[in-house]
């Protein structure tokens, strides 16, 4: 038995020693020829990590270069700025009839509850005659400049899984949000910048992070959440005694190591990887002075109501953190100094 056991592993080393042969030839002449192609220029540069939010063109040109998304989860009902009901109103008091209500479980309605109608005044404006109701004198003015959508119905009626659907499409989690989309089509012009930036103010929206999420797109296309005083993105000042020197030997060890692994996995995450530490480096220069309005003068400021107070009826967001209006203001002008420098996708919630 150890006779054939050594003549089989003597066997196997033989093979491997004839099948080495056979195939250092070309092997050697494969690492020859490479590096005389290299030489001359022809042969493929290895991988470099690409920008992921580097722009795209469209299949079809448009004349949007950017969107601000103004999602006012918990503003004034539609049925009293912009959707007049008629046959509401004229059924106001009544009980609801009975072909809603049979064999109907509802979440925050009772079977005795009545219809409650709108108490505002409709009035058609402009050339195209949309409606707006007393409520919106300063919007109405601009009535031919804007685009009304009233076809839309859901039939979601709790908060979160509303929220979903409008930044979604659909109802459920773990699906890209319209930003993502549009950051993931059609990347965006600014360098410096993230391609999706969120603003918040007051206590914000029930969904949290939900709303901002890239689902199963890169998540260099997620919403980066800024803020509308004090640092714009958290944890982006440098700690005390790190020169910023040190900072880039350190992102420069960093890319080099993870462009090493790309060249073996060629994996776009970690492409991906690498352009989100050189972004958030460029940040670094390019939020705070995004966030200083110094330079805006007084009637772009009063026309934006950055001093404006909350009303007198208050509500939810100013029982929490303060001020409300005046935090929504700075968003607002946050949101217009974002795309004139080339962010594609601004969401104020």
């Amino acid at each position: 038995m150890k006779h054939r056991r050594d003549f089989d592993f003597q066997a196997k080393m033989a093979l491997n020693r004839r099948s080495f042969l056979n195939t250092a030839a070309s092997g050697l002449g494969g690492i020859a020829l490479a590096s005389l192609l290299k030489q001359d220029g022809l042969l493929a540069a290895p991988v470099q990590a690409p920008n992921p939010l580097a722009t795209r063109p469209p299949h079809f040109l448009g004349k949007a270069k950017n969107c601000i998304f103004l999602f006012m989860e918990g503003a004034p009902s539609q049925l009293d700025l912009f959707t007049p009901k008629p046959k509401l109103k004229e059924l106001h008091g009544q009980r609801l009839p009975e072909s809603m209500t049979k064999n109907v479980r509802f979440a925050f309605i009772k079977e005795t509850a009545t219809i409650l109608g709108s108490n505002q005044t409709f009035r058609k404006h402009g050339q195209c005659g949309m409606e707006f109701s007393d409520l919106l004198p300063n919007l109405a003015t601009c009535a031919d400049d804007l685009l009304m959508i009233r076809s839309l119905h859901s039939e979601q009626f709790n908060h979160h899984p509303g929220q979903l659907l409008m930044q979604c499409g659909r109802a459920a989690f773990g699906l890209p949000t319209i930003g993502s989309w549009l950051s993931y089509g059609l990347g965006s012009p600014s360098q410096d910048l993230p391609g999706y930036v969120v603003l918040n103010s007051g206590v914000g929206s029930s969904g949290g992070a939900s709303l901002w999420q890239s689902g199963f797109l890169p998540t260099t296309h997620a919403g980066v959440l800024f803020r509308d005083q004090g640092e714009p993105v958290l944890n982006l000042v440098n700690p005390e005694g790190l020169p910023p020197e040190l900072q880039r030997a350190s992102l420069d060890t960093l890319r080099d190591v993870n462009q090493q692994r790309l060249d073996v996995m060629r994996d776009p995450e970690i492409a991906s990887r690498i352009a989100s530490y050189e972004l958030a480096y460029r940040m670094q220069s390019a939020a705070p002075e995004l966030a200083d309005f110094s330079g805006e003068s007084k009637a772009t400021l009063e026309a934006y109501g950055i001093d404006r107070p909350d009303p007198p009826v208050g509500g939810r967001g100013k029982a929490k953190s303060g001020n409300t209006a005046q935090g929504y203001a700075r968003n607002c002008l946050l949101a217009r100094r974002l795309v004139e420098r080339g962010v594609r996708f601004v969401n104020i919630l």
